[in-house]
């Protein structure tokens, strides 16, 4: 039997890691394919030229997949870690051993026994460092998140409901429409106040049939090549609030990185 080694953590990390850059590499050809239509109508009262969304913008369930399987694997990398603390201290893990993941700050003696029972085994310096990290909600909020999310996709496909629209083609835009001068200096400010990402996860998500994504001037000519670009969001209320699901695996991905980090030469 192959005995477990202190390189497991490592494995287990690169392993979340290649799972990382498939999902990045799946992620831009379903977003630089543009996997949307657009219906172009004219409002009747004002003229302007109306850009609305023409389906429901569906997130691939292979994408929400990929992103589970990074969730886990960054969770159990710092398992592993958990593991491997207890092994280098000559004692063996339990069945109750892993890396102490709360909701609250442990404050009741129930919370005390559940973080001894999980680091168990451990030398005291490796204790004592776990505690400094504070691995709860207020007080390292990125590793609550990961082991939120990993909690959730035990049970279901995370919530990646839907997209923003976090930018659209303007040049190639007034390329085709022309607009008068009055006219683009008005877009040119709408244009720099909507660079504000939160901005327009509030107005565009999630992306639903008949969303209204632009409002051009009164007969302004059609422009039937025009391109938005989307970006996949999560939304899990409470843990992940409309955020880029890219940024979300990458931070959480960093952290852990950083998290075993810390504890170099202790396993």
């Amino acid at each position: 039997m192959t005995l477990p080694s202190p390189n497991d953590v490592q494995s287990k990390i690169q392993w979340a890691e290649h799972h990382f850059r498939n999902f990045q590499m799946e992620l831009g050809k379903f977003t630089r394919s543009h996997p949307y239509s657009i219906v172009i109508e004219s409002d009747p009262q004002t003229q302007e030229t109306l850009y609305r969304l023409a389906k429901d913008f569906v997130v691939p369930d292979g994408l929400r997949l990929m992103a589970g399987d990074i969730v886990q694997n960054l969770r159990s990398t710092l398992d592993y870690l958990a593991c491997a603390l207890v092994r280098a201290n000559g004692e063996s893990p339990s069945n109750q051993t892993c890396f102490p993941i709360s909701e609250d700050v442990p404050t009741t003696p129930e919370d005390e026994k559940s973080f001894s029972r999980k680091v168990k085994g451990m030398r005291k310096d490796a204790v004592d460092l776990i505690r400094t990290m504070k691995p709860y909600r207020t007080g390292d909020y990125l590793l609550w998140r990961l082991h939120r999310l990993n909690n959730i996709d035990k049970h279901r496909l995370l919530l990646t409901c839907g997209a923003f629209v976090h930018n659209w083609s303007i040049t190639q835009h007034i390329d085709v429409t022309n607009p008068p001068l009055h006219i683009l200096e008005r877009m040119a400010r709408a244009y720099a106040a909507d660079m504000n990402d939160e901005t327009s996860r509030q107005v565009t998500f999630a992306l639903k049939a008949g969303d209204l994504l632009i409002r051009d001037f009164p007969n302004a000519k059609r422009n039937e090549n025009i391109k938005f670009f989307i970006e996949v969001a999560i939304d899990e209320p409470g843990i992940c609030d409309r955020e880029p699901l890219s940024e979300v695996l990458f931070t959480s991905l960093t952290k852990v990185r950083q998290t075993i980090n810390r504890f170099s030469g202790m396993y």
